[in-house]
């Protein structure tokens, strides 16, 4: 739904209507066309925030290591789908290739289901209220987050989140450069500097250093349960 870490939001109610013009024109003409799946990754809205099956996707994909989870202390992915048969195909490639959650990753994720509702509602209310004081901040050149009425597809985060929580990402440009950048991560004190996300800790990442395509001074935000003031 939000892609990593540039903030792209996809309309998957446009998209699907696409798919589906495409092939019934397809049909039409005599072509034998096999319909393609859309495939969403939820990972960074949960299926909390975003219903994308609901808006016409085929398979809905999560990292359950991130929110899911929420507490970083298991690997694993799921795949929801629409059709019975899809998700009858994955299952015997997952048994067949052995592909299966430990014991332990299992409680964890069943654990961590239990609270996602509850915890995304704060990991939202946190974001927004931290992505609005950045906004204001003179270091900071720009701000990306769905949840401001200066995002730019502000209108469309709208239409994709049901509760009007946009969830616990945030993206910043610096201004200054790289320099500035990493001046402004040492000087947080409770923000740890890691590429995960969706914790109950708040981390931060340096996209700059690790995207060669990002610009230099961007900051990924990944905003956890902490309280918003001690943040700030």
């Amino acid at each position: 739904v939000i892609s990593n870490p540039y903030f792209h939001l996809l309309d998957i109610v446009e998209v699907r209507n696409g798919i589906d013009t495409a092939v019934q024109k397809m049909e039409k003409e005599g072509i034998k066309v096999r319909k393609p799946l859309l495939v969403i990754d939820g990972t960074w809205s949960t299926p909390i925030l975003v219903k994308s099956l609901e808006l016409g996707a085929d398979v809905e994909l999560h990292s359950l290591t991130k929110y899911v989870g929420g507490h970083s202390d298991l690997m694993g992915g799921v795949l929801v789908c629409q059709d019975g048969r899809v998700s009858s195909k994955l299952q015997t490639m997952h048994s067949r290739g052995g592909l299966v959650l430990s014991p332990w990753d299992c409680h964890f994720a069943t654990r961590g289901l239990r609270t996602l509702g509850a915890r995304m509602r704060v990991h939202s209310e946190n974001a927004m209220f931290l992505a609005t004081k950045l906004e204001e901040h003179d270091r900071v050149e720009t701000v990306l987050y769905p949840g401001l009425p200066s995002f730019e597809q502000h209108d469309l985060a709208q239409r994709l989140f049901t509760k009007k929580q946009y969830g616990g990402m945030i993206g910043i440009k610096i201004n200054g450069g790289i320099d500035a950048a990493m001046g402004f991560i040492e000087k947080l004190s409770l923000f740890q500097s890691t590429t995960s996300l969706g914790a109950t800790e708040s981390y931060v990442e340096p996209v700059g250093l690790m995207d060669s395509k990002a610009p230099p001074s961007m900051l990924r935000l990944s905003i956890g349960l902490e309280d918003a003031h001690d943040l700030w």
